[in-house]
């Protein structure tokens, strides 16, 4: 009987760490995050909790990747409409994720934040 050979993982030959995001497509993201459009691992209460969300981490997705692109990861989510037909713990659960830097991530929550003062002037 011939034994299976053992595939071997590629050695991670991606950037050192998350690029940063067109302003464009952050400001769409931001908007599109201050709608509900999107759930993320700030979604979570416990941390740990976002692996169950989004399979890739579950499954070892970034298990091949420097410990500078780690760090350097602000933000997992991705859109509710890519949400799998099933939940857990009351939390979609989706087969792809997107990544945010930690600068991007920043940027991020202070448009939500404009767009939040906006919204309440806008309704006073």
């Amino acid at each position: 009987m011939e034994e299976q050979a053992q595939e071997i993982p590629k050695p991670y030959d991606g950037p050192a760490e998350l690029p940063d995001w067109p302003e464009a497509e952050l400001k769409q993201l931001a908007v599109d995050f201050h709608k509900g459009m999107i759930f993320s691992n700030c979604h979570v209460e416990n941390q740990e909790d976002a692996r169950l969300c989004f399979f890739p981490l579950a499954l070892g997705g970034l298990n091949n990747h420097p410990e500078s692109y780690l760090k350097s990861i602000g933000l997992v989510f991705e859109y509710l409409s890519k949400a799998g037909p099933r939940s857990i713990n009351g939390n979609p659960c989706f087969f792809s994720m997107q990544l945010l830097n930690r600068s991007d991530t920043t940027k991020l929550f202070e448009i939500c934040k404009k767009l939040e003062a906006a919204e309440k002037a806008a309704l006073s």
